[in-house]
């Protein structure tokens, strides 16, 4: 367990990192502005030397110096100085700072205020106060070394400190955050997880790839990809036959690649030289088109409205032995594709050995439980971070509707955390 603890935590940043970011942006940002409303204060430094008059032992400049720190620090002399510099005396108590260093017998007099000019007039002043006092000293003698001058710069607050320390509670905070949100809506991590949630095999894990993202019907040629497919068509072979023929591919929502991975299947079976059909039933977002590129008109809402027959439709693929029914997007086909549907099923079964339809998301819409009901076996796409409830909802749906899940697949995602630590 102690060894899945930074994958888990590495996962749970992937995933929620924008509620992370907008955590620690909210915490800085009112830090931030916090910091800069903070009036500025300045420090004004001035140094006196103390040193043993003659005949007196050097001892007794560390016996005899702390005096004058307490004589600068006292309230009659501050509020003298107060008085005289025109600020309050609180602010004078508060921003006086006198050390003395016993061996180099030096007391440094350092005054903050939030005027520059009143900052070094107070420390003159105290530092006047102190060489007085030793005039009448038997034992020491004050010399002054520097004199305050008003400083260009702020001494305070540490704005870029406070900022910078601002930005980490917030990175903190949001991971908490994230953490409770993990705890309250768990979401799905590495792809070897989901045959215990689903309940179903894991026939394909698709991994993430550059090529999938840029020119999709090209991955095939990216040697992980290719692999990826090959695995997916040999674990499915045992259950597609010519007389269990229609494979509905579905996810739990949008955004799941279903489209890509429906697209790629079906090239990996026409590669084999089937005579494989790609449907896009995804009436309110024609992705096949898109991704393929073919002209989408007379396609199948155009077949199903009765406008267009089966074989105008039809659009030749990218790979020999693959053909393409794609359609344009129809919100309101959805009576249409509950009537003719399974006629159009039909039809698609007499030309060719297998049929791949790429299906809208199963939650939320009822054109998926419609096509579902057609098929001979469902594949279920399931992205990294999706959340449990989510793919579970979607497995009772596909299992209330008693069609076969013929196993689900990981997409996008990265390798399983449990071969990982035992390899």
């Amino acid at each position: 367990m102690e060894e899945r603890g930074l994958p888990q935590a590495l996962d749970l940043l992937r995933s929620q990192w924008k509620m992370v970011a907008i955590v620690a942006v909210h915490v800085f940002a009112g830090a931030t502005f916090y910091a800069e409303s903070l009036p500025a204060r300045y420090d004004a430094e001035a140094v006196v030397a103390f040193s043993p008059r003659r005949g007196i032992d050097t001892n007794a400049v560390s016996v005899v110096v702390p005096k004058y720190v307490a004589y600068v620090n006292a309230a009659t002399i501050v509020n003298d100085v107060a008085r005289s510099v025109g600020v309050s005396p609180e602010s004078l108590a508060a921003g006086v700072n006198a050390e003395a260093t016993a061996e180099s017998g030096n007391m440094t007099i350092t005054v903050r205020l939030a005027n520059p000019e009143d900052a070094a007039s107070a420390a003159n002043e105290l530092t006047d106060a102190a060489i007085t006092l030793s005039a009448d000293d038997r034992l020491l003698r004050g010399d002054l070394v520097a004199t305050a001058v008003a400083p260009n710069t702020p001494a305070a607050p540490p704005r870029r400190l406070l900022e910078a320390a601002a930005l980490v509670v917030g990175l903190v905070l949001g991971l908490i955050v994230a953490l409770i949100l993990e705890r309250i809506r768990p979401r799905v991590r590495p792809w070897d997880d989901l045959a215990g949630l689903t309940g179903h095999p894991v026939v394909g894990w698709i991994p993430s790839s550059s090529k999938l993202r840029k020119e999709p019907l090209q991955a095939y040629s990216d040697p992980s990809v290719g692999a990826a497919f090959r695995t997916l068509r040999t674990n499915l072979e045992p259950a597609i036959t010519n007389d269990s023929n229609v494979v509905v591919v579905t996810s739990p929502n949008s955004g799941d690649g279903k489209t890509v991975i429906a697209a790629l299947f079906a090239e990996s079976l026409a590669r084999l030289g089937q005579r494989v059909l790609l449907m896009d039933a995804d009436l309110r977002r024609a992705g096949v088109a898109q991704t393929s590129g073919l002209d989408p008109s007379e396609g199948l809402a155009s077949i199903l409205r009765g406008e267009s027959d089966f074989s105008r439709g039809l659009r030749p693929g990218w790979v020999d032995g693959l053909l393409v029914l794609p359609t344009a997007a129809d919100e309101d086909a959805g009576d249409a594709l509950a009537k003719h549907f399974s006629d159009v099923i039909e039809e698609a079964k007499k030309r060719f050995d297998i049929v791949v339809v790429d299906s809208p998301p199963v939650l939320g819409r009822d054109q998926a439980r419609i096509l579902a009901a057609q098929a001979s076996g469902v594949l279920l796409v399931v992205r990294p971070h999706t959340a449990v409830n989510s793919v579970n909802e979607a497995v009772l749906t596909l299992d209330a509707l008693h069609v076969p899940v013929l196993g689900v697949i990981g997409n996008r995602m990265g390798e399983s955390r449990t071969t990982s630590t035992k390899a």
